[in-house]
């Protein structure tokens, strides 16, 4: 719960990171992106090994990389080209991170839950 936690923070933070015009603003949230995907990645596949009976970890993985991973992925893409040609890229990155945040709210609101 606490790294897939911070990695949201991380990932909500590297998206707003891409709203300030430097530089070095680009290169802190390009070194955010590896950790961050690697933090979340590592803390849902633990979360599912850790509560999912073994003989159906399959279909947990298959189902965290159908609908945690690759829809997401594919409706952002078909999403994010209408921003940008519509918004541009400031607001791309803004909308991006309102996901993020949400998780971070969520995750406290069904911590017990989750736990």
């Amino acid at each position: 719960w606490d790294l897939l936690v911070l990695s949201s923070v991380g990932l909500a933070l590297r998206l707003l990171l891409y709203l300030v015009p430097s530089v070095w603003a680009f290169t802190v949230a390009q070194m955010l992106h590896g950790l961050t995907f690697g933090a979340n990645h590592v803390a849902a596949t633990g979360y599912a090994a850790d509560n999912v009976a073994p003989e159906h970890y399959g279909v947990a993985m298959t189902l965290y990389w159908s609908l945690a991973v690759n829809l997401p992925q594919m409706m952002g893409a078909f999403g994010g080209g209408f921003i940008i040609e519509s918004f541009g890229y400031p607001m791309l990155f803004l909308s991006y991170s309102i996901f993020p945040i949400i998780g971070i709210i969520l995750s406290f609101v069904l911590k017990k839950t989750l736990i």
